[in-house]
């Protein structure tokens, strides 16, 4: 707020001087350009109007300045905007976890060489036009519906497959990649937890939702 008060001083003195000597402020500033000031000075009704006009800018001023942002990041008169529920307290309800990363694996068939599945620990739908704050940028310019699957690896999913052709259930894979042999066994743990969104053909409804594992995911 200092840092604002300074530039404004010669605008608060003035408007400071016409409060409290408003023919003196008249004299000093306006007289001179007169041939007769005496004759064309303001009238008692003029001084006291400029009075009140001084005081109400003196008050929008103040209004202004507290109102501003303070260096701390809170305003000053002013109330604070209701803050927005942090991501991270949605992301630990729907997954459980304080931390995850998206990434975006292309939809794949079958079991593309070296890679090893992931087991889906849990999902959630979302419309592509609301996505929620932890996706950050991972459904910028998508439509539909879609299924975020969150699984855990050591190393960022490459792959993920969906089955949409039973009626009434739905079936999900995540894969990875491995470098040297890859067992057929899903992956349960690992050091990072990953979003993995993958876009429905028509609405989840009531289907449920089952790893290729065939173990139904929550």
């Amino acid at each position: 707020m200092d840092r604002l008060l300074v530039p404004l001083t010669p605008v608060i003195a003035l408007l400071l001087w016409g409060v409290i000597s408003p023919r003196s402020q008249w004299q000093k500033l306006f007289a001179w350009g007169y041939r007769n000031p005496e004759a064309n000075e303001p009238s008692d009704a003029a001084y006291m109007l400029t009075r009140i006009g001084n005081v109400v800018m003196l008050g929008v001023l103040a209004w202004a300045v507290l109102g501003l942002p303070l260096p701390g990041g809170h305003a000053g008169a002013r109330p604070a905007a209701t803050p927005q529920r942090p991501a991270v307290e949605d992301l630990y309800e729907a997954f459980g976890v304080d931390e995850a990363t998206a990434v975006m694996p292309p939809v794949v068939t079958g079991s593309p060489k070296s890679t090893r599945p992931v087991k889906v620990v849990r999902y959630q739908k979302v419309d592509a036009t609301r996505p929620p704050v932890y996706l950050g940028q991972a459904l910028t310019g998508k439509t539909g519906d879609w299924l975020i699957l969150g699984v855990r690896a050591d190393t960022p999913p490459t792959g993920v497959r969906i089955n949409e052709q039973v009626p009434f259930d739905l079936y999900v894979g995540v894969l990875t990649g491995c470098t040297v042999s890859c067992p057929t066994t899903p992956i349960s743990s690992g050091k990072k937890f990953y979003l993995v969104p993958v876009r429905l053909s028509r609405p989840l409804g009531s289907r449920l939702v089952y790893d290729v594992t065939g173990e139904l995911v929550p």
